[in-house]
């Protein structure tokens, strides 16, 4: 394993040569510490899906409390695990991560309650203020001119809790004090060096916001480069002031020792190829890491938004050659409404049975969920529902039931080209797709736009 640097790449440690400095330390201490970076990355995704999941759901229902909540007991859970994740990062700079899952664990057991109670006040703060943004951004939507203040205030209490998390985390890996003087000695902190606090602050809230913004393409490479990046570049920028806060003497890179005897005066394409021969696994790593970057952004970057969506709700799923039959056939319908110079159509299949019936709870769950996710946003401009009684019963106050209409009592419907399928008692007969289609009750949504409807449905 060692002849070609495996062990090194696996458990991290120092390298043997001077620290680097600058932007150079940052990625030699990649280079030494990858596989203690991305385990502990890797452990730090899974203590924030619960702060995650809880707070998008609130954020999905529109519910404070949820959100709240969300943000409060999630950040509980997540704050260790954040905490652990600056202490390793920390450690890279300062005798390297070799060992560093017994390190995480130490640092999880020494972190458990100071962390827990941080993680959950800026938790609920940022859920917080996440819905506070997620109001204003639908009173926009829905024609409302929120004043621009209203933004910074939002983007400004954001950038307070990121100085917050960058002051309050790292110093636990250092500290045993109590928050009172941990805090003290933060802001003294601050004082002596704001460039690299703020930078600190800055580092972490502009890397979340580039997460949120490749939303969902971000949630795969988070797995790998979620947590690492920000934190090794905190620790890079916080570990000198926290030292000197603290009272620490050992600075970072202190315990290093210089290049062993055997590589001085070595050649270039020997170093070369020394270089080469530990760096290989890492090379091929950043390789695999900004291909699946560059793949994911470029298709958020391709990605068009459709200028319709309608939903279907049956007990059976639909047809894929009824599907995409039915979705050129819309697109062609209500053609290009956004702009974005092409026309296009999408068909939200749910699997979902209102009367207890259901075959597959399985699928009735993943069918229930996108569902209630589509109603709550308004995705879909039209629901075909198979049960309108049971649907109604759901979701009245989301849709316009003075409006519903039988999809075959709607001529522009009716006429669509919905292609064929085959029966699975006779699979060499092709049936129209309107058979599948006609007896569905149209409901249009109380956030679709008029023009859009006006394609779709009777005028009379």
């Amino acid at each position: 394993m060692d002849l070609f640097g495996l062990n090194r790449f696996l458990e991290g440690g120092g390298s043997g040569r001077p620290p680097k400095t600058g932007p150079g330390r940052w990625f030699e201490a990649i280079w030494d510490n990858l596989g203690g970076l991305l385990g502990s990355n890797a452990l730090t995704f899974a203590g924030f899906l619960p702060l995650a999941m809880g707070v998008s759901l609130g954020l999905v229902y529109e519910n404070l409390w949820l959100t709240l909540l969300g943000g409060v007991l999630g950040g509980a859970i997540a704050g260790p695990f954040w905490a652990a994740m600056n202490a390793v990062a920390l450690q890279c700079f300062w005798g390297g991560t070799r060992g560093w899952l017994g390190r995480w664990r130490g640092a999880m057991v020494r972190f458990l309650a100071p962390a827990s109670v941080q993680g959950a006040a800026l938790g609920g703060l940022s859920a917080g203020f996440l819905a506070a943004g997620s109001f204003f951004a639908a009173l926009l939507g829905e024609g409302g001119q929120p004043p621009l203040a209203i933004w910074i205030a939002i983007g400004l209490d954001l950038f307070l809790l990121a100085l917050a998390a960058a002051i309050l985390f790292p110093s636990l890996a250092l500290s045993k004090q109590g928050v009172t003087d941990r805090l003290r000695l933060s802001l003294s902190m601050l004082v002596r060096a704001p460039v690299r606090i703020v930078g600190a602050a800055a580092a972490l809230l502009a890397w979340a916001a580039l997460l949120v913004g490749l939303f969902p393409a971000s949630v795969p490479l988070a797995l790998a480069v979620g947590f690492w990046p920000p934190a090794l570049l905190s620790a890079q920028l916080l570990l000198p002031p926290l030292c000197a806060a603290f009272g620490i003497e050992h600075g970072p890179g202190s315990d290093r020792e210089p290049a062993p005897a055997s590589e001085r005066g070595l050649t270039a394409g020997q170093r070369t190829e020394i270089w080469w021969r530990r760096r290989w696994p890492l090379v091929l790593g950043l390789v695999v890491c900004v291909s699946l970057f560059a793949g994911a952004l470029g298709t958020l970057l391709d990605r068009r938004e459709p200028d319709l969506q309608v939903a279907i709700v049956h007990a059976q799923p639909l047809p894929d050659s009824v599907r995409s039959a039915l979705e050129a056939s819309l697109a062609a319908l209500v053609g290009d409404r956004n702009g974005d110079g092409r026309a296009l159509a999408q068909v939200n299949d749910y699997t979902v049975v209102f009367d207890g019936s259901a075959a597959d709870m399985d699928v009735q769950t993943a069918g229930s969920t996108l569902l209630v996710t589509d109603v709550a946003a308004g995705v879909s401009a039209l629901y075909l529902v198979e049960d309108p009684r049971g649907f109604l019963e759901r979701y009245a106050d989301k849709v316009d039931a003075k409006r519903a209409a039988l999809w075959k009592d709607c001529p522009n419907l009716a006429d669509l080209d919905a292609g064929s399928y085959a029966a699975l008692e006779d699979i060499t007969t092709d049936l129209p797709g309107q058979n599948l289609l006609s007896a569905l009750t149209v409901l249009p949504s109380q956030s679709a736009e008029d023009d859009s409807l006006t394609a779709l449905l009777p005028t009379g």
